[in-house]
């Protein structure tokens, strides 16, 4: 294996609560708390170019806002100094849950082209039907996680990241949910990997147990692969 230099990776997960038309007494409306949440993620990411956000329960029209609220500074300029044109700070993976383009909520994982290289990725729904969407067992939505595989510029490293939403109704959904995660994670070969969401889980529930605990998903997520190795 040749060794690379550590890459100091910030991970930024938050569940931003959908744009509803129909508001809790108190809750305030999106339109007021889009720049809060843009602020929060431009504050804690400022001085770690390699984070990645992980956002829940966010509709299309969100993911538009808070694109434009993080790439409302100055746009990063391309790594070829030749190049004088400008381009997008952020850039984001992710699709409606409800018809995997548009509709519904996403679960997106947003980055920095000019410091990660996107290599691929996918939308997996939480079903016994994964590659196109549905509910799956009991759950009361749809559920999806995103997975993205990205290589380091600088250091060549390769990372996996998902981004998931766990059901809070159901409890066959939730475990058969973290099964499929832990699926995923075993198919991983030779990248890092960093899980992130909201999987609806207290510390002691079955989901949350068999994500952080079973033998091989915690051995894959904590022990198989070295960020500083390839």
């Amino acid at each position: 294996m040749k060794a690379h230099a550590a890459v100091p990776v910030r991970i930024l997960t938050h569940n931003i609560r959908y744009a509803t038309k129909s508001p809790f007494k108190g809750e305030k409306p999106w339109s007021e708390r889009k720049h809060l949440i843009v602020n929060e993620l431009k504050f804690n990411t400022a001085h770690n170019p390699e984070a990645f956000i992980c956002l829940q329960e966010v509709l299309h029209e969100q993911l538009v806002d808070i694109l434009a609220g993080l790439n409302s500074s100055t746009p990063s300029r391309s790594q070829n100094s030749e190049d004088k044109t400008t381009r997008d700070e952020w850039a984001y993976i992710g699709v409606g849950r409800d018809d995997g383009h548009l509709a519904g909520e996403y679960s997106p994982i947003i980055y920095r082209p000019s410091i990660w290289n996107l290599s691929s990725w996918k939308t997996v729904w939480m079903s016994p039907t994964p590659d196109r969407p549905g509910k799956g067992w009991d759950a009361g939505s749809i559920r999806i996680v995103t997975v993205g595989q990205f290589t380091h510029i600088a250091s060549k490293n390769s990372v996996v990241g998902l981004c998931t939403h766990f059901d809070e109704q159901g409890e066959v959904s939730r475990r058969e949910s973290a099964k499929v995660v832990q699926g995923i994670v075993r198919d991983v070969e030779e990248e890092a990997v960093w899980l992130a969401g909201d999987l609806n889980s207290e510390m002691d529930g079955e989901a949350l147990v068999i994500v952080v605990d079973q033998n091989d998903i915690a051995w894959y997520l904590t022990e198989k692969h070295d960020v500083q190795t390839e």
